[in-house]
């Protein structure tokens, strides 16, 4: 809409580290460090932490200084093997954060494009459509959602995808669990 329409609105957009930090909230007190990993030019990290109620939240991440906008196709596929599980089913979410998950950033580049003049680029003003899959693009989703179970030794094996300077955050709760908390931006 022409600015000065009646129907012209403000949206205001939440970064990806908005979500990290809602997620992050929901550890527990305790956190289980494992030293990075140097893979070529990338540090590949994480950390664990369970809660009272036996949720296992994993935080992963990637990182590269000298890749400071994130352009490498770098990807790394990390398999964790967690011990001391009860046999019981397990619901998984997987909540990835890279410029192409949980990020509007794909989208925002493009609409950039689109614009005809500089006064345009980058705050729009833009349809109510637009807005709505900026808003979708920018919501918090989980990237993969999956049920599993310990081994008769109780170990509980995962294997995911992080991103070049990405970070992945991985929920592991057992199935029967009431539902999970409410994340920090639902609390307020």
């Amino acid at each position: 809409r022409a600015p000065g329409d009646p129907g012209e609105r403000t949206v205001t957009l939440p970064m990806p580290i908005f979500h990290v930090l809602g997620l992050l909230s929901d550890f527990g007190p305790r956190y289980w460090v494992w030293p990075p990993r140097v893979v070529g030019s990338h540090r590949v990290g994480g950390f664990a932490s369970r809660d009272e109620r036996g949720v296992l939240r994993v935080l992963l991440y990637t990182h590269d200084p000298q890749d400071t906008q994130s352009r490498s196709a770098a990807a790394f596929r990390v398999t964790l093997e967690i011990a001391g599980w009860a046999p019981q089913p397990l619901r998984v979410r997987e909540y990835r954060f890279d410029k192409r998950h949980n990020s509007c950033y794909a989208l925002a580049r493009a609409l950039r494009h689109r614009t005809t003049t500089a006064a345009e680029a980058p705050r729009g003003p833009y349809t109510g459509a637009v807005l709505a899959e900026l808003e979708q693009a920018a919501a918090c989703h989980p990237t993969r959602e999956t049920t599993g179970a310990a081994d008769g030794a109780g170990r509980l094996r995962w294997s995911g995808r992080v991103a070049g300077n990405g970070l992945n955050v991985v929920v592991f709760e057992p199935a029967g669990s009431s539902a999970a908390p409410a994340r920090a931006e639902d609390r307020r």
